[in-house]
């Protein structure tokens, strides 16, 4: 589930221009490239969230495999800046595996993030995180850990109103948030 990112730093020269010589009803792309939604500012809680997890992965334990997780809970706050909060979060995601073992993933903590969007789609830095995930089967923990606040790009999002919703990366993933 992880998603590297590779950043390429650039220098890009940008000639100074005093407010009368700048093109009326023209954006800066720069601008543009840092932009955040403005639908997306706000506090936020999970209505709903599916996935395909591969919990075998994440566990070194194969014979799990893959799951179909669903779940809700979480709590983003959005600020126009684009700092981004997924934060003080107890939430727990379930399932059951092939072979009809319950499934529970908790997390608990908070991560930050510098988000922005282009084209709907968000853009994620990992700041910083104190989030930690617990699995377990049939109700015994198998496995915890810490996670980092990950980079993740290009997440297809919609955003009208008072909801905001997210798709990716497998195709029948989702996850639905309203403003609180």
């Amino acid at each position: 589930m992880a998603v590297l990112l590779i950043v390429a730093i650039g220098f890009v020269v940008v000639a100074a221009m005093s407010d009368n010589e700048r093109p009326p009803n023209k954006a800066d792309p720069l601008d543009e490239a840092r932009a955040l939604d403005p639908c997306l500012v706000g506090n936020w809680k999970q209505e709903e969230w599916h996935a395909d997890v591969d919990v075998g992965a994440l566990t070194q334990r194969p014979d799990i495999g893959t799951v179909w997780m669903s779940g809700n809970g979480r709590f983003w706050t959005i600020f126009p800046s684009g700092t981004a909060m997924d934060g003080n979060i107890v939430v727990n995601y379930h399932g059951t595996s092939a072979d009809g073992r319950t499934i529970r993933l908790s997390y608990s903590g908070s991560a930050r993030y510098k988000m922005t969007t282009t084209n709907n789609k968000i853009n994620l830095a990992g700041l910083d995180s104190t989030v930690d995930l617990t699995i377990y089967v049939n109700d015994t923990e198998i496995h915890s850990r810490q996670l980092s606040a990950e980079n993740r790009d290009n997440i297809p999002y919609s955003c009208r109103g008072d909801t905001w919703e997210v798709t990716g990366p497998g195709p029948n993933d989702r996850a639905r948030y309203t403003r609180q």
